[in-house]
């Protein structure tokens, strides 16, 4: 669904990728949000004020002419690094035109292009729960964090102190069960494991939710307490009788 979304909003660019579709006028660019503006920035190839999106040029395959594009901020938002000289899309390799501004002139002049895959900062949440450091898939990794304090079968959980399950039915219905001390406010879910899934969904593990949370990038925590973000390997936590990738 993500990627249709993706589709659909770009097919304007897709179809005239070199099109003018943004702001020309001074009223135009004045009435847009002023976060978007470089702040003192002119642009030479409009003399006005630029926009993040403005002066990235992108290169596509059927088309070699360069000229200026604006991207809608809706599409992209802040995808532009800080020097403009990626376009940053989650998982997209983008073709990028970095250009040199003549002050004479201030006529863009071609400085090459290089193919770029980087995370955009806004969804690092996003990226991080499927990829590693290196971009390897978690799927892929199959390392989990292990917990020698965790029992393999979660009913066991029921016979420790202050230890209570929280199951919702249909959750339960699922495979998935919480557990919560009420002694130590500790929270655990246990999820079943399901035959013919990939890594971790194939196997009996346990997610322990950060009480200290303050995003999807620090809502779990691993089996020695670091928050790692949603989906996160490390997130999905083992009893040593359940580790699989050893």
């Amino acid at each position: 669904m993500r990627w249709l979304l993706c589709l659909i909003l770009t097919s304007r660019l897709i179809a005239a990728p070199f099109e003018n579709v943004g702001p020309s006028t001074p009223d135009e660019i004045a009435s847009l949000n002023t976060n978007l503006l470089i702040d003192g920035y002119i642009s030479p190839l409009s003399g006005q004020a630029s926009l993040h999106e403005t002066d990235l040029l992108i290169k596509a395959a059927q088309d070699l002419t360069l000229k200026r594009t604006y991207v809608p901020p809706q599409i992209l938002g802040r995808y532009a690094d800080k020097d403009k000289a990626e376009l940053v899309l989650p998982s997209l390799t983008a073709f990028i035109v970095p250009v040199a501004y003549t002050a004479l002139t201030g006529i863009a002049a071609y400085a090459g292009y290089k193919v770029s895959q980087v995370i955009y900062e806004r969804s690092n949440s996003l990226m991080r729960n499927y990829y590693s450091g290196d971009l390897t898939p978690h799927w892929l990794t199959k390392s989990g964090s292990i917990d020698p304090t965790l029992p393999a079968n979660p009913d066991e959980l029921l016979k420790r102190p202050g230890w209570k399950e929280t199951t919702h039915p249909d959750a339960g219905k699922n495979g998935h069960r919480s557990f919560e001390n009420k002694k130590t406010g500790e929270k655990l879910r246990h999820d079943k494991g399901k035959p013919g899934y990939p890594g971790h969904k194939r196997h009996d593990h346990y997610h322990r939710p950060n009480p200290k949370k303050t995003s999807r990038e620090d809502a779990l925590l691993d089996a020695q307490g670091n928050p790692v973000p949603e989906k996160h390997d490390k997130s999905h936590i083992y009893s040593p009788d359940k580790v699989w990738w050893e």
